[in-house]
């Protein structure tokens, strides 16, 4: 390796040969009589034993189902495990900024902030060696650190879709890495990349599916907005005539007040006896349309991604009130909520969408039932049960058009819808489950007879990350 006075040296593809080099096999001269030497190309010859051994071990990694997450920390462990005691870095370089993705060792955390002078003067290189990062000037304000933590540095760059995937491997002072380590380091980082790349492409996905959901939200919004209209507009009318009540009364009353004639007088006190309660009711009135707005604020707001104590009851009253114009039409709606139901860890934005969708599921299938085609009025039943310490039940209940038995099976799945072209896109009760069970760790199931209604079932546990099924059980029943 040639010398390079602290600078970052590029090592390309040929200043190291392969991994595996046919002109490193070395037959023995001692052949039996008549023998000719074999040729070059027919010489087979694997990597050492430790290598074999490491890539072996970094192949099975590659094909485990693994979340992208652990998949990252797994790989800089390995990277750093073939080159004791280096310690190895995933980062994402971004246009402005970069993110660590790994780090294979928890002490080294701290250096997370330091890198982005090192980061910013690598080149896009499969293989890049800096051989004594103290020299270099970005590096030299934690000097103790980097003797214990990274004075040798391998580094392999690879673009990813405009951004860069950046492995590095530090060596502590006293340590000088071979040509050897630099040839298994060029292959490892590819796995390094990749593990950068899963993670990109997990947040892009999180990303599209986020803004799904908020779009199928305010679809759902969007289906309602007539009766939440005409939901605002009867408090804004009873408000509006009370006001004018009193208004048209009020130049009476100051009239008769300054002619000394207010006392004895019927009709003063007729009306000062109605003020109140046409005051009150405008009072009522705004504190309603207050109620439907923020409750129309908070079902369309994307919501923090930051798991908060939500409470259950109160969200289910909101989704009721907000879809109340639509269901007065068809059903009666009762809400048996448990009072003693305790607040839970959750996602609250993603979970009022799952009572919104699930209420206008319902909705639908009010509309379609035989009941309601008559003439008459069907139910929906919003209840909460808390009969088990760490999880919550909540049932959505409708004597709706109930599902057929062919299809229950299917209701989950995404695009799968039984109404009319343009009346919905099928991934309503997709998202539901999405949230209910990938998202939460719960369960969702659905009892229905079909003519009767439908029971949707969601079981969620009360601290995020926990079982639901250890309840159900009746392991742990509440006090």
């Amino acid at each position: 390796m040639a010398a390079t006075s602290g600078r970052i040296v590029s090592i390309h593809g040929q200043h190291f040969p392969p991994l595996i080099r046919h002109s490193d096999f070395r037959q023995s001269d001692a052949r039996p009589a008549g023998h000719a030497a074999p040729r070059a190309s027919a010489a087979i010859v694997a990597p050492p034993r430790e290598e074999a051994d490491i890539l072996a071990q970094l192949l099975c990694r590659l094909t485990q189902e693994e979340g992208p997450q652990g998949f990252a920390e797994a790989v800089a462990r390995d990277i750093a495990a073939a080159f004791p005691p280096a310690t190895c870095f995933l980062v994402l370089k971004r246009v402005s900024g970069y993110l660590v993705e790994a780090i294979s060792r928890q002490d080294a955390v701290v250096f997370e902030a330091d890198l982005s002078g090192l980061l910013s003067s690598l080149s896009n290189e499969p293989l890049e060696v800096i051989e004594d990062l103290s020299l270099l000037s970005f590096w030299n304000e934690r000097e103790g650190g980097i003797s214990r933590i990274g004075r040798t540095a391998f580094a392999s760059s690879h673009l990813v879709d405009g951004e860069t995937s950046i492995v590095l491997c530090l060596w502590p002072e006293g340590c000088r890495p071979s040509e050897r380590d630099a040839r298994l380091f060029r292959v490892m980082a590819q796995a390094g990349h990749e593990a950068t790349l899963r993670l990109k492409s997990e947040r892009e996905r999180n990303f599209q599916m986020a803004k799904f959901r908020q779009g199928q939200k305010l679809e759902a919004l969007g289906q309602l907005a007539s009766s939440i209209a005409h939901e605002i507009n009867t408090p804004v009318q009873f408000v509006t005539d009370n006001l004018t009540f009193l208004r048209d009364i009020l130049p009476d009353l100051m009239a008769r007040a300054s002619g000394g004639g207010v006392s004895g007088d019927e009709r003063v006190e007729a009306l000062l006896k109605e003020a109140p309660d046409a005051i009150q009711d405008a009072i009522a009135g705004m504190e309603q349309i207050a109620r439907i707005v923020r409750t129309m604020r908070g079902v369309s707001h994307p919501g923090m991604r930051e798991v908060i104590s939500c409470d259950v009851n109160a969200a289910l009253e909101n989704a009721a009130t907000l879809c109340r114009g639509d269901l007065k039409q068809v059903a009666d709606v009762y809400l048996d909520l448990d009072r003693s139901l305790p607040s839970i860890e959750a996602l609250a934005g993603e979970l009022d969408q799952v009572w919104l969708n699930l209420i206008v599921n319902a909705l639908h299938a009010l509309r379609k039932s035989e009941a309601v085609a008559l003439g008459g009025r069907g139910f929906l039943t919003l209840r909460t049960r808390h009969e088990y310490r760490d999880t919550i039940i909540v049932e959505v209940e409708d004597s709706g058009c109930g599902i057929e038995s062919a299809i229950v099976d299917r209701i989950f799945d995404p695009f799968f819808t039984t109404k009319d072209v343009g009346e919905g896109t099928g991934q309503g009760l997709a998202i539901v489950r999405d949230i209910i069970v990938n998202r939460h760790g719960g369960r969702i199931d659905v009892i229905s007879t079909p003519g009767e209604g439908s029971c949707f079932t969601i079981v969620l546990p009360v601290k995020k990350g926990l079982d639901p099924a250890s309840d159900i059980l009746g392991r742990r029943p509440a006090a």
